[in-house]
């Protein structure tokens, strides 16, 4: 009777035990599951502020290249209106004395216009 009973004693141990092996296996499965989802958020947030970084960078650029060709555009009108002047200024025909002339206010010009975009290449 004693072994008997030992006997039903150590079986339901062995069942408790394999039951409590089971329990834990589904919830290390269960943390397993949760992790992979964490990190698969993570991962998605991650391409999300990547992408947006890209986006942002591809605007500055279109930003940066609109300013830099207004600057062009504004240069070469300024050229014009030098060479305009230096022409309108000689009558006509352009002597060396006021060729000279125009291109100063041209190299004053561009000058100008080096700092302009400097201070838009800054901001």
């Amino acid at each position: 009777m004693l072994q008997e009973q030992e006997g039903v004693r150590w079986e339901q141990q062995r069942q408790f035990a394999q039951e409590e092996a089971q329990r834990q296996a589904q919830l290390a499965q269960y943390q397993d599951e949760l992790a992979r989802k964490r990190l698969a958020q993570e991962h998605e947030l991650e391409r999300q502020r990547n992408a947006e970084l890209v986006k942002m960078q591809e605007e500055s650029g279109v930003k940066r290249e609109m300013e830099r060709l207004r600057i062009e555009q504004q240069i070469q009108a300024e050229r014009r209106a030098a060479d305009q002047h230096a022409v309108r200024g000689t009558g006509g025909g352009v002597d060396p004395m006021h060729w000279e002339h125009a291109g100063q206010h041209r190299v004053l010009d561009l000058r100008f216009c080096v700092k302009a975009v400097k201070a838009a290449a800054a901001s």
